[in-house]
C-alpha cells in the first residue's frame, strides 16, 4: 500500500497526542473491518506523517507495530481489553499501515489499511521453551482429531437445541517433545446446523443453517491424549449478523443512554480531579453497551472534554461554567470510562484520562500576540504570585494562603499572567506580616476558598493588577494541599509542566495526579444544559475516495459551535535547524546532559547515545533556546556519585536501560548564560525477549520492591558493616535495581543506596534497622552492588558486596559561600578536594588528597535544602542550577542579567548564570529537525543497542513519498 497525495507531508512525533489518538482509531477500525482471525492490539507507533488538506481537514499516514490478541474477531471485548498472546503460545506480530482522515468537525474516517502478520519462528520458541507447543497444519489428522473431541464435548454439555459443526480451524499446536502422551491446542469457528438434539441421531448428515439465521461461535480446546483423551472445551456463541448491523454493542453516541452515561462519567471525573479546572463534555467519540447479566450491562465510553474557566474549588455548577477560548491557550482532555448499569442505576467502574494543551504553534498562526502557557513552577511565575498576593493583602484584612498555582501564561515581551487558588486563614493581613508561620487555614464550617487572576508587567514600568473572588464557606471541601497543614507559598507545583494534567487511572478509585505541558485560547461559549460544547467550523467537502464512518451516530454532535473568524497568517517556522554534529550543538547537549545529571537525586547518570533532533529558536535580544531530543542510556554510576557522564562505564547489553530526553535549554554565550528550562526523560529496559535471545542464561530484571530483593540488600549490607572501617553503621536507603538468575541455586542481585546512621561501630547493635539515620547534611551516603547466592549443591550461602561512600551533602547556599571564598581574589589557595572521587569499601573514612583547602571540603547539595528554584519532573526534584565550582573563570558576581549560578558545562570548564528575564520558552514543539545531519552518529557501535534506538525520521520534502 503506497501513501501519497498532492499535498506536502510533515512528520508527526510518535508520542504526540494526535498520533496516539489516530493510531487507536485506526486499530479500532481495522478490528471492526476484518472478518477472520483475531483482534489486533497496538504495540508501537513507528512513524506518522500528516498532510494538511485545506478546508477538508488533515490526513494522517501511520506505520504501526501490532500484536495479535486472544480475542476472536467477533468477540464483544474491545481490543484494549483483550489479552496479548504470549511468547510461549507462538506470538503473532506484524505491521499495519493506515490512512486516517480527521475532518474539521473532529470526526475521523479510516480511508484504508494494509496489515502484514507473521508468527514467531518455531526454532526461536523451542530454543527457549522446549516444552512449549508449536504450530502444526490446521487440517492435519492430529488437529482435526483434537477439534472433533473438543466439539463433541461442547455439543454434549451445551444447552443449545441444535448441534454445531466445525467451520474453520484457525490455530492448531502440539508438543514437540517425546513423551508418553501428546498435548494439542486448537482454536476454531463453529456454525449452527439443522440437526436438532434428541430428534436426529448422530449418524444423520447435518448441514449448516443459512447464514441469515445460523448462530456462529468460536471454540478453544486443550486435548491431552494418552490411554484416553482428557478434553477441555470453551466456546462463545454469536447471534446472526445482518448485512447492515453495526459491530456488537455499538450504539448511537447521541442516544439518550449515551448522554446519560456521559453525564455520570463527567461528574465522576470532576469530583476526583483535585487540581486545576473543571472539564465539560465536548462530544462522545464512541459508545458501546455489552450485557453482563440478566439486569446489568457494561457501558464503555470514549469522551472528548474541554477545560472550563471554573477552578475545581469553584462552587458554580458545571452547566454555568464557560469553556476556555482557543486564543486563551485551551486544554482538551480524552477519557476512556467504563460504567456498570445495574437495575437501571449507573456507577463508574474505571476511568483513564489524559489532557494536553493546544499546540502553541497553531495559536501563534491564529493570534501571534496571544499569551502562551509556561511552566507553573517557573521562577517568574512564583515571584508574580508572591507579588500579587502581597498586593491583594495590602487592601484586605483577612490573610489568605496559596492553595495552588492553576495556570500561568507569558505575553511577550515581559508580562506574566497567572491564575491561582487561595484559602482564608485565622490571621489578619497585619498579623501575618509578622508571624505568617503561625497562621492556619480555616477548617470545618469556616473553610473559605477564593480564586485570583492577575498580571505582572515588568517593562517599561512594573505594573501589578490582581482580582480575587472569595467563595462562600464550603464546610465539606478538604483540598489535598490544605490537608497537609501547609500555609504560605508552599504550593509551588512539583513538576515542570504548564497545566494540571487530567490523568486518572483506577479500578475502584482515582489516583490523583497533577502534571502539565503547554497552553491555548478561543471565543467564549456558555454551556448548554447538556454540558456539550465544541470548537468547530462548517462542514467542508471531504476528499474523494474516503470511506464513510463505520458507526452511524458516532462521534456525537457538538451542541455549541465556536467558529473562529480571525484570519490565519501563514508564518514561517521560527526555528533554525543546525546539524546534529555541529560543535555548538554538541556543546549545548553536553551542558544540558550535565545539568540534568547534576540535578537528579534518584536513579543513574545518563550518557548520550545519539543526538536525535535539535531545533534552535533565536531570541530577539541575544542567545538561543534549544529544543533537544536526545537518545540516552543509563550508566553504572548512581547520581549520588556526581561523576561526569563521560567518566562513567556503560552497562552491559543485557542490563541496558535506554530512552529519550526532551530538553529545553537557553544558551547565551556573550553573557555566559546557560539555563536548563525543563526536561522530560522516558526510559525503559531492554525487552526480556531480546535478553533471552541474546543471552538465555543472563539475569532477568526483577521488581526492586519485592521483599526477597530487600532481604538481599540487608544481608549483603550486613557484610559491609562488619568489614568496613567507617565510624558508623549504614542502613539501606533504597533498592534501585534487582535481578535474578539460577546458578547453583537461586541467585539474587541488587543495587541500592545506603545512608549513615547514628549508631557507632563501637556499640554493640543487635538490629541495625532500628538505628536512626543521621541528618542528611551530616550523613555519608553510598551506593552498593550486592548479591546472595543460595547454593542447592552444598547448601551454602555466598554473599558479595561492593560499596562506594560519598561525603555528606550540604545546602546549595552553603556550597555557594564556600565556593566564593575560594575564587581568585577571595583569599582561597586554589586547592580542593575532588568531590567525584568516592571512597570504596575498606578506604579510610578520612582519606583526603594531599593538597587541601583551609577549612574547606567540596560537598554535594542537598535537594531538601537547596535555596534555588526547584523544578520537578515525574515527581522528582530537578536542580539544574547546582553544579561544580569553576575557579579559573573571571568573577561574575553582580552580573546584571541574571542571578549567579555555577553550572557544570563541557568538561567542567564553563561557569554560567541563569537568566532572570528575556528568553521566550515555547511548549516543546512537535516539529523535528529538517537537517540531513540529524539524527547524529551514535556514540556506540554495538549493533544490539543500535537496533533499539528510534528509527531515523524522514525529512520533510515537497516531492517525498513518506511511506511505500
Amino acid at each position: 500500500m503506497v501513501f501519497h497525495d498532492t499535498f506536502q507531508h510533515y512528520e508527526v512525533p510518535c508520542n504526540a497526542r494526535i498520533a496516539e489518538k489516530t493510531a487507536r482509531l485506526a486499530i479500532s477500525y481495522i478490528n471492526e473491518d476484518r472478518t477472520e482471525g483475531y483482534k489486533l492490539s497496538l504495540n508501537r507507533i513507528n512513524r506518522v506523517f500528516g498532510s494538511h488538506q485545506g478546508a477538508a481537514g488533515k490526513v494522517y499516514y501511520l506505520d504501526l507495530d501490532v500484536l495479535e490478541t486472544k480475542c476472536y474477531i467477533r468477540s464483544a471485548l474491545p481490543w484494549e481489553d483483550c489479552d496479548i498472546r504470549p511468547f510461549v503460545e507462538t506470538k503473532v506480530s506484524g505491521t499495519c499501515r493506515a490512512i486516517v482522515h480527521i475532518k474539521p468537525d473532529v470526526s475521523a474516517i479510516t480511508c484504508g489499511y494494509n496489515c502484514s502478520l507473521a508468527p514467531d519462528a518455531k526454532e526461536n520458541i523451542t530454543s527457549i521453551c522446549p516444552e512449549c507447543l508449536t504450530f502444526i497444519t490446521p487440517d492435519s489428522r492430529e488437529s482435526m482429531k483434537a477439534v472433533n473431541l473438543t466439539l463433541n464435548k461442547f455439543n454434549k454439555e451445551s444447552d443449545e437445541s441444535r448441534y454445531f459443526a466445525a467451520a474453520k480451524v484457525i490455530r492448531a499446536l502440539s508438543s514437540t517433545l517425546t513423551q508418553p502422551g501428546q498435548d494439542y491446542h486448537v482454536e476454531f469457528t463453529i456454525e449452527e446446523t439443522d440437526c436438532i438434539k434428541g430428534r436426529d441421531g448422530i449418524g444423520r448428515s447435518c448441514t449448516f443453517k443459512s447464514p441469515e439465521t445460523a448462530r456462529t461461535g468460536f471454540c478453544v480446546g486443550d486435548v491431552y491424549i494418552k490411554d484416553g483423551a482428557d478434553v477441555e472445551a470453551s466456546c462463545e456463541l454469536y447471534d446472526p449478523k445482518g448485512p447492515n448491523d453495526a459491530p456488537q454493542g455499538m450504539r448511537d453516541c447521541d442516544s439518550p443512554e449515551g448522554e446519560e452515561a456521559a453525564a455520570v462519567a463527567v461528574d465522576y471525573i470532576n469530583a476526583h480531579h483535585a487540581h486545576g479546572y473543571k472539564y465539560a463534555l465536548n462530544r462522545i467519540e464512541k459508545l458501546r453497551v455489552l450485557p453482563t447479566g440478566p439486569s446489568s450491562e457494561r457501558v464503555i465510553l470514549e469522551l472528548d472534554l474541554l477545560e472550563t474557566k471554573c477552578h475545581v474549588l469553584n462552587p458554580l455548577p458545571l452547566e454555568n461554567c464557560t469553556v476556555r477560548e482557543l486564543t486563551g491557550h485551551a486544554v482538551e482532555g480524552d477519557c476512556d470510562v467504563k460504567l456498570l448499569r445495574k437495575d437501571g442505576k449507573l456507577s463508574v467502574l474505571a476511568a483513564h484520562c489524559h489532557s494536553s494543551p493546544d499546540s502553541a504553534e497553531d495559536i501563534i498562526k491564529i493570534c501571534p500576540d496571544c499569551a502562551l502557557l509556561i511552566p507553573l513552577n517557573d521562577t517568574q511565575v512564583v515571584k508574580a504570585v508572591e507579588l500579587l498576593l502581597d498586593q491583594y493583602h495590602s487592601t484586605n484584612d483577612v490573610y489568605f494562603t496559596l492553595v495552588e498555582i492553576a495556570r500561568a501564561q507569558m505575553q511577550a515581551p515581559n508580562t506574566i499572567i497567572v491564575e491561582f487558588a487561595i484559602s482564608a486563614t485565622n490571621c489578619s493581613s497585619k498579623d501575618a506580616s509578622e508571624h505568617a508561620e503561625a497562621c492556619q487555614a480555616l477548617s470545618g464550617d469556616q473553610t473559605t476558598f477564593g480564586f485570583c487572576v492577575g498580571s505582572v508587567m515588568h517593562v517599561p514600568n512594573e505594573n501589578i493588577h490582581v482580582e480575587c473572588e472569595v467563595y462562600a464557606p464550603q464546610p465539606d471541601v478538604v483540598h489535598p494541599v490544605l490537608a497537609k497543614d501547609t500555609v504560605g507559598l508552599l504550593s509551588v507545583p512539583v513538576h515542570g509542566f504548564s497545566h494540571h494534567n487530567l490523568r486518572h487511572s483506577h479500578s475502584s478509585h482515582f489516583n490523583d495526579s497533577s502534571e502539565s505541558n503547554s497552553a491555548e485560547v478561543s471565543v467564549a461559549c456558555t454551556l448548554s444544559p447538556k454540558l456539550v460544547v465544541k470548537r468547530t467550523v462548517s462542514e467542508p467537502e471531504h476528499p474523494g475516495g474516503v470511506l464513510d464512518p463505520l458507526h452511524p451516530g458516532c462521534p456525537g454532535r457538538a451542541l455549541c459551535s465556536q467558529a473562529f473568524s480571525t484570519p490565519v497568517k501563514e508564518l514561517q517556522s521560527p526555528f533554525l535547524f543546525p546539524a546534529c554534529n555541529d560543535s555548538a550543538v554538541e556543546s549545548a547537549v553536553d551542558v544540558a546532559l550535565g545539568q540534568i545529571n547534576t540535578g537528579r537525586t534518584e536513579g543513574y547518570v545518563l550518557r548520550l547515545n545519539r543526538i536525535f533532533s535539535v531545533l534552535e529558536h533565536p531570541q530577539e535580544t541575544s542567545g538561543s533556546v534549544f529544543y533537544l531530543i536526545l537518545d540516552v542510556a543509563e550508566t553504572e554510576c548512581h547520581v549520588l556519585s556526581r561523576r561526569l557522564w563521560k567518566n562513567c562505564k556503560t552497562r552491559p547489553q543485557h542490563k541496558t536501560v535506554f530512552g529519550q530526553c526532551r530538553t529545553t535549554l537557553y544558551i547565551n554565550n556573550p553573557k555566559r548564560i546557560a539555563h536548563l528550562h525543563s526536561y522530560e526523560c522516558t526510559l525503559r529496559p531492554v525487552p526480556t525477549r531480546s535478553i533471552l535471545m541474546l543471552c538465555p542464561d543472563c539475569p532477568i530484571f526483577g521488581c526492586p520492591t519485592e521483599p526477597k530483593y530487600l532481604e538481599t540488600a540487608v544481608v549483603s549490607l550486613a557484610k559491609f558493616n562488619s568489614e568496613s572501617t567507617e565510624a558508623h553503621y549504614f542502613s539501606v536507603l533504597n533498592v534501585t535495581k534487582a535481578s535474578m538468575q539460577w546458578v547453583v541455586g537461586p541467585a539474587y542481585f541488587v543495587e541500592f543506596t545506603i545512608q549513615e546512621t547514628s549508631c557507632s561501630r563501637n556499640e554493640s547493635i543487635a538490629d541495625i534497622s532500628k538505628c536512626k539515620p543521621l541528618p542528611f547534611e551530616k550523613a555519608h551516603t553510598g551506593f552498593c552492588k550486592g548479591s546472595v547466592v543460595n547454593s542447592q549443591v552444598d547448601h551454602h550461602q555466598f554473599v558479595n558486596i561492593d560499596c562506594e561512600i560519598y561525603e555528606p551533602q550540604v545546602p546549595a547556599i552553603e556550597k555557594q559561600k564556600e565556593t566564593d571564598s575560594h575564587k581568585p581574589g577571595h583569599g582561597g589557595d586554589g586547592s580542593h578536594e575532588d568531590p567525584h572521587h568516592p571512597r570504596r569499601k575498606g578506604a579510610h573514612p578520612h582519606q583526603k588528597h594531599q593538597h587541601r583547602h583551609k577549612q574547606h571540603e567540596e560537598k554535594h547539595p542537598s535537594p531538601t535544602e537547596a535555596k534555588s528554584p526547584v523544578e520537578y519532573i515525574d515527581g522528582n526534584p530537578v536542580l539544574p542550577e547546582v553544579g561544580m565550582p569553576v575557579p579559573d573563570l573571571p568573577d561574575i558576581h553582580g552580573a546584571p542579567d541574571g542571578e549567579k549560578i555555577l553550572t557544570e558545562g563541557p568538561g567542567g570548564k564553563l561557569g554560567l548564570i541563569k537568566p532572570k528575564t528575556g528568553p521566550v520558552f515555547l511548549s516543546f514543539p512537535d516539529e523535528l529537525s529538517h537537517s540531513d545531519m540529524c539524527p547524529g552518529e551514535p556514540t556506540t557501535s554495538n549493533s544490539f543497542i543500535l537496533n533499539l534506538l528510534p528509527r531515523k525520521h524522514i525529512k520533510e520534502s515537497p516531492t517525498a513519498t513518506p511511506l511505500s
